[in-house]
């Protein structure tokens, strides 16, 4: 989970959100960086990263759509980020019943934008995918372009107006492991090798390309004056001093 103040209050640095304090037994669940207490003030804006390893529609999941924006509430978080959602988005039906939910549930208070790649799945189920969903007032202050996501299904974004600054966009993102986790199928990594062949980039790593590429994205935020909050599921600490974490 990572926490910024964004739309009125100054944002946390890279440097302490990224403290170089050893992880004990490399247990990935020890928290890193400035601690997330106190009460949330008026003028800030509060965001969480996961990766939510499906989101189901059933209702009867930990990840479903209703239990996701539910815990959101009760964080009092306006904007969620969410890596693996295991969805077919390419699918209008897929989509559909998620937005439906959305407006049944928060009539003109919920945004989402999801995304995957256009690698065709058989059912629903498509491995990897990003999402990015905001909840609450925050919503009046999207920009009439702000929301949208990486071909690809790498990252999603959504971009928000402030009073006497520029925007700013938060990211949600997920990069594959450095070797598929299935050697043939179609995961994440395959959907992402897949198009970048497709795309003649066939000598470049899915994880170099993916770090490549949102350099990229980022330096055109930085150019039309916004400011970039990311965050969601790398698949590697801060700690190595060769990750493509450090070098973005």
């Amino acid at each position: 989970m990572f926490a910024a103040a964004a739309l009125n209050t100054q944002f946390l640095s890279p440097t302490t959100l990224f403290q170089a304090t050893p992880v004990a037994n490399n247990d990935q669940h020890e928290w890193i960086g400035s601690a997330f207490t106190g009460a949330k003030a008026d003028d800030s804006t509060w965001g969480l990263f996961h990766n939510a390893r499906g989101i189901k529609s059933d209702g009867r999941s930990d990840t479903s759509l209703d239990i996701l924006t539910h815990d959101q509430q009760i964080l009092e978080a306006d904007i969620q980020g969410i890596s693996e959602h295991l969805l077919a988005t390419e699918k209008y039906t897929v989509e559909k019943q998620l937005q439906d939910q959305l407006r049944r549930d928060f009539p003109g208070q919920a945004v989402l934008q999801i995304d995957s790649s256009p690698s065709l799945a058989p059912n629903s189920y498509k491995a990897g995918g990003t999402a990015i969903m905001a909840l609450g007032n925050i919503v009046g202050r999207l920009d009439p372009a702000g929301k949208g996501g990486d071909k690809l299904g790498r990252w999603s974004y959504l971009t928000f107006r402030r009073s006497h600054r520029g925007p700013v966009t938060f990211v949600s993102v997920y990069q594959v492991n450095k070797h598929p986790t299935n050697k043939q199928g179609l995961t994440a990594w395959h959907q992402q090798r897949l198009a970048l062949d497709a795309a003649g980039r066939d000598t470049i790593h899915p994880r170099k390309a993916f770090i490549d590429d949102l350099i990229v994205q980022v330096k055109l935020w930085h150019r039309d004056g916004h400011e970039v909050v990311i965050g969601g599921d790398f698949n590697e600490t801060a700690e190595d001093s060769n990750s493509g974490l450090l070098r973005l």
